[in-house]
């Protein structure tokens, strides 16, 4: 995987986790063969979320990055 120029935090809050998931499996749901997202990027304060596929975003103010790899470990 590249290496990224976003600030990945190690431990983002359990809620913000949550509303990626769901912005997953919601994307999931409806895109059946649809490619790997490498994460979502989720705005701390209206909650709304964007898959990213292909490059690490330019993150805005109260954005927060998080990994697929993040969403999956917090599944089980």
């Amino acid at each position: 995987m590249a290496q990224s120029p976003v600030e990945v935090v190690d431990a983002p809050d359990q809620n913000l986790v949550r509303i990626a998931q769901r912005i997953c499996d919601t994307h999931f749901e409806v895109h059946k063969q649809a490619e790997q997202p490498i994460g979502v990027v989720v705005h701390q304060i209206s909650h709304r979320g964007q898959l990213i596929f292909n490059t690490y975003p330019a993150l805005l103010l109260h954005e927060c990055f998080i990994s697929i790899d993040q969403i999956e470990a917090h599944r089980f």
